[in-house]
C-alpha cells in the first residue's frame, strides 16, 4: 500500500508542477487565534498559551516569528475555564485565567525561532477535578469567540512492577503492564536510573532517563516488552565504559505519562 499511495503522490505533484496557472498562496491579512493547553488535575498551577498565526508574502516568516507583537493580542483577553457537569451537562463552575508573564511563574521559553519575550501565558492555580469536563472560552478576539473542550484522564493502575516487587531483573524479557486510563489514548513511559559512581573513592550519584516507548497507543490490556537488547543498547550509550570508574544501579522508576 505505501509504494502505490507513494507512486499516486508523485503523479499528483508532476500535474501540479506542469500546470501554467499562477496562484497566490497567501490572502488578505486576518487574525487567527491558536490556543495550546494541557491540563492536569494533580498539577496546582495551569497553563493556557494563545497567540497568533501570521503569513505575510513580503516578510520571510522566521523573520516575522522573532517580533513579539506578531505573537500575541494586543492586551489582556477574557480566558475563562467551565467546569462542567458531564451526566448533564450543567456548568459548576466558572475559573477566570490571569495574563501573566510566564518567566515569574518559573515557566521559562525555550530559545528558539519564536521571540521568547515577552512570554505570556494565561494562568490559574484552580483545583480541577477529573470526573468533570473543562471547555476553555476566549472572548474579545477580532475574528469572534474561541472555545475547545476537553475530559480529563483519570489515575490508573500500574500492574507490573508494583510496590510489593523487591527488584526486576532486565537481563530477561520484562513486561510492564498497566490498567488503561480513562480518557486516555496514547502513553509515554520512561525508566530513570540512580546510578551511584566511585571514581578513586570519590562517590556520587546520577540519574538517566530512558524513554523506553512515546505516544504508544495500546489495546484494551497495555502491555509492552522490554529486551535485553534493549536495555544494554540504552546503558552502554548513555554511561559509556570509564576503566576509573566503578557503577551500580541504586534504583529506578518507571515514569508514565498519559
Amino acid at each position: 500500500m505505501k509504494k502505490i499511495f507513494g507512486f499516486g503522490l508523485f503523479i499528483v505533484l508532476l500535474s501540479i508542477g506542469a500546470c501554467s496557472t499562477d496562484f497566490d498562496l497567501t490572502s488578505d491579512w486576518k487574525e487567527i487565534s491558536i490556543l495550546y493547553s494541557i491540563l492536569n488535575q494533580n498539577e496546582n498551577n495551569h497553563y493556557i498559551r494563545l497567540q497568533k498565526a501570521f503569513l505575510d508574502e513580503e516578510t520571510s516568516a522566521l523573520e516575522i516569528a522573532e517580533i513579539a507583537d506578531s505573537l500575541y493580542h494586543e492586551g489582556a483577553l477574557n480566558v475563562v475555564l467551565k467546569e462542567i457537569n458531564t451526566s448533564n451537562g450543567n456548568v459548576l463552575r466558572e475559573i477566570p485565567f490571569s495574563l501573566v508573564n510566564g518567566d515569574t511563574l518559573g515557566q521559562i521559553k525555550d530559545e528558539g525561532t519564536f521571540a521568547n519575550s515577552p512570554n505570556l501565558i494565561y494562568w490559574s492555580n484552580a483545583n480541577l477535578d477529573s470526573d468533570y469536563r473543562y471547555r476553555v472560552e476566549v472572548s474579545g478576539l477580532q475574528e469572534g469567540n474561541l472555545s475547545s473542550a476537553t475530559d480529563m484522564i483519570k489515575d490508573f493502575i500500574v500492574i507490573v512492577p508494583n510496590i510489593v516487587q523487591p527488584s526486576i531483573n532486565l537481563t530477561e524479557d520484562f513486561n510492564p503492564r498497566w490498567q488503561a486510563a480513562e480518557n486516555g489514548f496514547l502513553y509515554d513511559l520512561t525508566i530513570r536510573f540512580f546510578v551511584k559512581e566511585n571514581n578513586n573513592n570519590v562517590f556520587t550519584t546520577t540519574a538517566i532517563d530512558w524513554p523506553v516507548f512515546k505516544s504508544f497507543k495500546p489495546g484494551n490490556d497495555p502491555e509492552w516488552t522490554i529486551t535485553p537488547d534493549n536495555f544494554i543498547d540504552y546503558i552502554s550509550e548513555a554511561l559509556p565504559a570509564d576503566p576509573f570508574v566503578q557503577r551500580e544501579i541504586d534504583s529506578l522508576q518507571f515514569r508514565y505519562f498519559v
